[in-house]
């Protein structure tokens, strides 16, 4: 890719191209797209569920909502305060198994089910605040809304 003489594209730069033509395939992120600023964290669930409701973004597993009604998962590191993931966080690994960017959608949710038949579950988040804010604000508002039904999975 090439956008203003660099080399490779960012997030901020694809959101640019977005919000200029009003385009939704121009939110599509290549793999070579760089995270300027990417964090990883973990969180423990005690079980018996996630309480998070994800969806398909981009190749990527990534949080939509939260479900109120799920106890708060605890950070894996004890000496940090609880934690649930941000909206807009990317789910990048499930008890040290790395989750492959374009990682079926279905076989994400199957192995976090499958693990969580044992818990506690170490999931590893990675969030970049470029992505977050185009993923609040220009991909969840152009999802389908179905009706009776929650997009996305719930785990």
């Amino acid at each position: 890719f090439f956008f203003k003489n660099k080399l490779c594209m960012t997030i901020k730069d694809i959101r640019e191209l977005y919000q200029a033509s009003g385009i939704i395939a121009r939110l599509k992120i290549d793999p070579l797209v760089q995270f300027d600023n990417l964090r990883a964290y973990t969180v423990e669930y005690p079980g018996p569920a996630y309480g998070l409701i994800m969806v398909a973004c981009n190749g990527r597993v990534v949080v939509k909502a939260h479900h109120s009604s799920v106890a708060s998962p605890m950070m894996a590191n004890k000496d940090q305060e609880t934690k649930i993931p941000k909206i807009g966080s990317i789910i990048v690994g499930v008890n040290g198994y790395l989750i492959p960017y374009t990682a079926a959608f279905v076989k994400v949710l199957q192995l976090m089910k499958h693990m969580m038949r044992n818990p506690p579950v170490t999931v590893t988040f990675a969030e970049d605040d470029d992505f977050t804010s185009m993923f609040v604000e220009d991909f969840i508002p152009n999802l389908p809304v179905r009706r009776g039904q929650m997009t996305g999975g719930a785990a």
